[in-house]
């Protein structure tokens, strides 16, 4: 049985997951939020270690196995605690984001899909234990807390008012 279609498809996950934080670094340079920019570097600090994760060698020049990397899994928690504090300060309903006239909140909510594309991408990897499944689980959190936060950008800027309808 060969590994090329799993190393083909941690290569794509890895690309997916490279994408990402090229979205996410777009954010930070025009998150007007401060304590979201913040969350943002660490977010995109993690996604680099995700695409370590995904893309290392898995074995050497000698064809000797490479131990894979882990993800700690006290990540995914730290991210869903930044989330349900947001969460708390929007009335329902407070999960999305619209992509309204606002740079930012279009650019958080593009980050969320593309975190979202990338969690599925990896599902199966997580699967087959290819990869740690907290990876999987981070993914999804993230992409959560990006539209979380995309819709509260949007409230503050007035782009949407507290109740998701776009303000005419």
């Amino acid at each position: 049985m060969s590994t090329l279609p799993v190393i083909t498809d941690l290569i794509t996950a890895g690309a997916y997951a490279d994408q990402l934080n090229a979205y996410v670094g777009l954010v930070i340079s025009q998150c007007p939020d401060v304590s979201i920019a913040a969350e943002l570097v660490s977010i995109q600090s993690r996604l680099y270690n995700i695409v370590s994760h995904l893309t290392n060698p898995r074995v050497n020049g000698l064809g000797n196995p490479i131990p894979r990397t882990t993800f700690d899994p006290a990540y995914v928690t730290l991210v869903q605690g930044w989330t349900s504090v947001r969460k708390a300060l929007l009335t329902p309903p407070n999960i999305y984001a619209l992509p309204g006239g606002n740079i930012s909140v279009a650019g958080l909510f593009m980050a969320g899909r593309m975190a979202k594309r990338v969690a599925v991408q990896c599902t199966p990897l997580a699967l087959a234990d290819s990869i740690d499944t907290s990876v999987v689980q981070y993914l999804y959190a993230v992409s959560d807390h990006l539209f979380v936060d995309g819709r509260t950008v949007g409230v503050q800027a007035g782009d949407v008012d507290q109740t998701g309808d776009l303000v005419v």
